[in-house]
Order: structure tokens, then C-alpha cells, then sequence
């Protein structure tokens, strides 16, 4: 995956024929890199984009944000100029 202008979204292949976008959030202590190959299995209507958060994966010398209303803050930031057809926040968690 390669990143964009935004630090906070990894995006494999960005494209304008994409009906719908799909926001990954990694499992705890996970990264963008759970999801490198998901766009080749959702295919072109589907555009997959993972989130960096601070202090994962790329961003690891970065300090991770603490706080949760400011974390989101900075998300809603970063995914408002995407919001521009349907889209879908998809979680992962290692629970039992």
C-alpha cells in the first residue's frame, strides 16, 4: 500500500470508479498493513483505505494520541474530503 498526501490514510490504488469506500481500522497494536491486500479481493467498485493512527506502522516514531475526542477530531480531519459517496468504517478486534 502507498500512502497519499495524508499520513493518516493508506490507500492502495486510489480511483474515481469507486462507488463506495471502505475505512479499515487494524486491531490493537495492528497497522495499515492488515489490510494490504484487501482492494485486489474487493476489486475496482470497492476503494479500500486503511487507517494510520499515530504511533503504528508508518507512523511509529510518531506519538500516539492518548485522548479520544481529540484522536477523532484529527480523523474526521482526515476522511471528510473522501465522504464524498457511500461509505463504511470497518473495525477489527482480536477478542475472544
Amino acid at each position: 500500500m502507498s500512502f497519499n498526501n495524508n499520513p493518516w490514510l493508506v490507500r492502495e490504488n486510489p480511483t474515481k470508479q469507486a462507488a463506495s469506500r471502505l475505512f479499515c481500522f487494524a486491531y490493537a497494536g495492528g497497522n495499515s498493513r492488515v489490510f494490504a491486500d484487501w482492494q485486489a479481493h474487493l476489486g475496482p467498485k470497492v476503494e479500500v483505505i486503511a487507517v494510520e493512527l499515530p504511533g503504528r506502522g508508518r507512523r511509529f516514531a510518531e506519538t500516539p494520541i492518548g485522548d479520544l475526542k481529540t484522536l477523532v477530531g484529527l480523523l474526521v480531519e482526515a476522511v471528510l474530503p473522501l465522504l464524498d459517496r457511500p461509505f463504511y468504517f470497518l473495525g477489527i478486534a482480536m477478542a475472544h
